[in-house]
C-alpha cells in the first residue's frame, strides 16, 4: 500500500493530541507468568441458534430491540470477541499495549459521542457475554474484568489505527447486465484470529426506529459498518484517507456506527440526501473515502456509484463533499478531460481524495482505472467474476511483518438483485485469492 508509513503517522499525530487511541486493544494478552497449572479452559463452544451456515460461510442473525440484538451477538460469540481483543494486545505495534490503553480508555471514551441506540446495543451485548461466560469476563492483560468502555473501544479500532482499501463501481454499457456492479477490497494489517474470524452479520429491520435491515462483512464484537448493504440495494464501504488533523477531538463518533447509521438511513431512490444528512449529523475524527452503490436506473440523473469524502475539517463543505463518477480521476486524467463533457461509466475510490484536496497518486486506483478505460474502449462489459478478478490485481498479501497489509475480504455487490459475493483471506494470502461465496439479502432478511 502506498504511503502507508506516512499515512501512520498522520494517524498517531490524530491520536497524540488528546486520544492516542492506539489503544483500541480490549482484552487479554500478554505473557502472563508461565503457570501452566490449571489453565482454566474458555466456556465450551456453543452452537447458538442466531448462528448459521450460508454457503461455507457463518452467519450471526440479529433481531429486536437494540439490547437485545447485543445480547444475542455476546451470547454467540463471547470467546471469539475475547479471542481478537487478546490478539489486538499482543499487537503492540498496532494497540500500543495494555498499560497505554488503560491510560488512553478514559480520555477516550469522554470525548466519543456514541448514538443512544449503539450504546444500548453495545450493553446488551456485555450482558450476553457475561451470561455465556458465566461471569468469568476477567480481562488478564488489564487485570480486570471486560468494560462496555471497553466494547466502545473496540468499535473505535478504526478510527486508531488507518484501514487500506479498493472499490469500484460500474454501469450501463460497461457491466453485462447492464445493472449496477460494485466492488471493494478491505485491506488492514494481519493478525491471525481477524483472518480467522470474518463472518456476516443480519441485522434484521428495526421497524420500531425506523432503520432498514442489512447485511455487514465484519467480524466478532464489531457492531458497526465497513462493509455492507441493505435492503434497498444500497452499498456503504470504508476507506481511510489522510485528511489532516480534525477542528475538534472530542465530541466524534466512532465512523463504523456512522456508517452504520448511514446504511440504516439509506433508500435507493434517496441515498445522497440521506447519506449526506447523517454524515453531517455527526462528527467525525479521521479522513474518509465512502463509495456508495445503488441499483441502476437508466436516464437517472446522478450516477449510480458516487464517493463522498468525509473528515472532521467542517468548515470545509460541512465536513463532507461527494465525488462523482465524472470526477473520480487522478489529477493528470483531470487535466487531460478539461473542457470535455463526458461521463464514465465507472467510477474508483482508494484513499486519497479528489475534491477535497488535489489528488495523490495511488498504484491501485491507477491500475483499476487503467482495466476499467480498457473495457470502456474495448467495449468489453464486466461480469462479477471479472469484477473479482480486478480486485485481484491490486489485493494485498502479506509475509507477516508489523506493517504487512493483507485483503481479509473481497465482495462483488449486485444491488439490483441484492446480491452480495464475498471471499475471506485464509492466513497471509489475500482474498482474493479465495473463492466466492453466494449471498442473497432477499432470503437472509426475510
Amino acid at each position: 500500500m502506498p504511503n502507508k508509513r506516512h499515512a501512520r503517522l498522520a494517524w498517531i499525530a490524530a491520536f497524540a493530541l488528546l486520544l492516542s487511541l492506539p489503544a483500541i486493544d480490549l482484552v487479554a494478552g500478554p505473557k502472563a507468568t508461565k503457570k501452566k497449572t490449571t489453565r482454566k479452559a474458555a466456556a465450551p463452544r456453543v452452537v447458538d441458534p442466531a448462528i448459521s451456515t450460508v454457503d461455507g460461510l457463518r452467519v450471526l442473525t440479529l433481531s429486536g430491540t437494540p439490547r437485545e440484538r447485543g445480547k444475542t451477538h455476546g451470547r454467540a460469540l463471547a470467546n471469539d470477541i475475547f479471542k481478537l481483543i487478546d490478539e489486538f494486545l499482543k499487537a503492540s505495534h498496532l494497540s500500543g499495549g495494555p498499560r497505554m490503553y488503560e491510560m488512553k480508555l478514559p480520555q477516550v471514551t469522554m470525548a466519543m459521542s456514541i448514538p443512544p441506540l449503539y450504546r444500548e446495543e453495545m450493553e446488551g451485548m456485555l450482558e450476553g457475554m457475561t451470561e455465556a461466560r458465566k461471569g468469568k469476563m476477567r480481562v488478564k492483560a488489564l487485570k480486570r474484568d471486560l468494560t462496555l468502555d471497553d466494547l466502545v473501544a473496540l468499535t473505535s479500532i478504526a478510527d486508531s489505527v488507518g484501514f487500506g482499501c479498493s472499490s469500484f463501481g460500474a454501469w450501463g454499457s460497461l457491466t453485462k447486465s447492464g445493472d449496477t456492479i460494485v466492488a471493494r477490497n478491505l485491506d488492514w494489517h494481519y493478525i491471525p484470529s481477524l483472518a480467522k474470524m470474518q463472518l456476516i452479520i443480519v441485522h434484521m429491520p428495526d421497524k420500531e426506529n425506523n432503520r432498514l435491515g442489512w447485511v455487514s462483512v465484519g467480524w466478532p464484537g464489531q457492531i458497526g459498518c465497513y462493509t455492507g448493504m441493505n435492503e434497498q440495494g444500497v452499498t456503504v464501504s470504508m476507506h481511510d484517507v489522510n485528511a489532516g488533523m480534525p477542528e475538534q477531538m472530542s465530541g466524534f463518533t466512532p465512523r463504523a456506527l456512522i456508517l452504520r447509521d448511514a446504511i440504516e438511513h439509506a433508500r435507493a431512490e434517496s441515498a445522497e440526501d440521506d447519506i449526506f444528512g447523517v454524515l453531517r449529523n455527526h462528527t467525525v475524527l479521521v479522513g474518509n473515502n465512502i463509495p456508495v452503490g445503488v441499483p441502476y436506473v437508466e436516464g437517472a440523473q446522478a450516477p449510480p456509484f458516487m464517493v463522498f469524502e468525509y473528515d472532521g475539517r467542517r468548515n470545509l463543505s460541512g465536513g463532507v463533499q461527494l465525488n462523482q463518477a465524472d470526477r473520480l480521476r487522478t489529477a493528470a486524467d483531470a487535466i487531460a478531460a478539461a473542457g470535455e463533457q463526458k461521463t464514465e461509466q465507472f467510477g474508483i475510490a482508494t484513499n486519497h481524495y479528489c475534491s477535497r484536496s488535489s489528488p495523490t497518486r495511488c498504484n491501485r486506483y491507477e491500475r483499476l482505472e487503467k482495466a476499467l478505460k480498457s473495457r470502456v474502449e474495448d467495449a468489453k462489459p464486466l461480469t462479477v467474476n471479472d469484477a473479482f478478478k480486478m480486485l485481484g490485481t491490486v489485493g494485498q498479501t502479506t509475509k507477516g511483518d508489523e506493517d504487512g497489509l493483507v485483503t481479509y475480504h473481497a465482495v462483488v455487490f449486485e444491488p439490483k438483485r441484492r446480491t452480495m459475493k464475498v471471499a475471506f483471506s485464509k492466513g497471509k494470502a489475500s482474498a482474493t485469492k479465495s473463492r466466492l461465496h453466494s449471498l442473497s439479502l432477499l432470503t437472509l432478511l426475510k
